[in-house]
């Protein structure tokens, strides 16, 4: 995600990659959203839509152009994140609901 100043969006889909299977609803879908601030960076990620239940048991989120932050939280609970070269990471369980991601920079 390049969280720049303002705000985004995409959709994060998903199939078994093998067949047909979508067409009647064996997907996974979400929306993540993105709005920054000089202060902070809010992403949410949407309620899960579609009936696969992906095999992972997190979602990991690379978030470009942010040198440091102060903390980062999800759901109000704090959350680890690491700075690499061109910004950070943070992990987020995934459970399939709505997940509100604040980064305090």
């Amino acid at each position: 995600m390049y969280p720049c100043g303002g705000e985004g969006s995409f959709t994060l889909y998903e199939d078994t990659g093998d067949g047909f299977e979508h067409k009647t609803g064996t997907y996974a879908r979400q929306t993540i959203s993105c709005r920054s601030t000089n202060a902070h960076v809010k992403i949410e990620v949407g309620e899960r839509d579609g009936s696969l239940e992906p095999t992972r048991t997190s979602i990991v989120l690379e978030i470009c152009g942010i040198a440091s932050a102060a903390s980062a939280e999800a759901d109000a609970m704090p959350i680890e994140m690491a700075l690499v070269k061109d910004g950070m990471t943070i992990m987020i369980p995934e459970r399939g609901d709505r997940c509100l991601v604040k980064i305090c920079k």
